[in-house]
């Protein structure tokens, strides 16, 4: 390959990529592109035996395109998610499916299933559009086990 040659494939290779980038933005803009969502995760391992909390808090972190009101989506194929606020610091059973606002929701399950064999667990969350109820972005969470606590496996 000589100089010229190779002097043209870089160009060719550039003009690729300027046009790929400027796919990605134009997507973006048109908001067809689903936006990154994460999700704060605490404690990392978890059992119903701790006292120092009633499940692992899950907090999404999602900032909506301009002039959308969002609202979070959880389901977990076990287990399930309650709500623990102050002042009065009581627990609301919310059930494997639950919608929350940008506030931090809990994972937990029952004790009594401790005994048996627990399914790896997944729970997702999908951050959607309150009006449309179109789903903006979505995020899995792994959950695994060690005897009876569950472990953040990813996120």
């Amino acid at each position: 390959m000589n100089a010229r040659t190779a002097g043209g494939c870089r160009a060719a290779l550039d003009r690729g990529r300027a046009a790929a980038a400027a796919a990605i933005l134009l997507a973006c803009a048109c908001g067809t592109m689903p936006s990154a969502m994460t999700v704060r995760a605490q404690p990392q391992e978890y059992s119903p035996a701790m006292s120092s909390t009633v499940g692992i808090a899950l907090e999404p972190v999602f900032v909506p395109p301009e002039g959308k009101t969002v609202e979070f989506h959880w389901h977990a194929n076990f287990g399930f998610f309650v709500n623990w606020r102050a002042p009065s610091s009581k627990v609301q059973t919310l059930g494997a499916d639950a919608v929350s606002g940008a506030a931090t929701i809990y994972w937990t399950y029952d004790p009594r299933f401790a005994v048996k064999r627990k399914p790896d667990v997944t729970i997702t969350v999908e951050a959607r559009d309150r009006a449309t109820d179109q789903v903006l972005a979505r995020r899995d969470i792994r959950l695994d086990w060690d005897h009876d606590t569950a472990r953040i496996q990813d996120n």
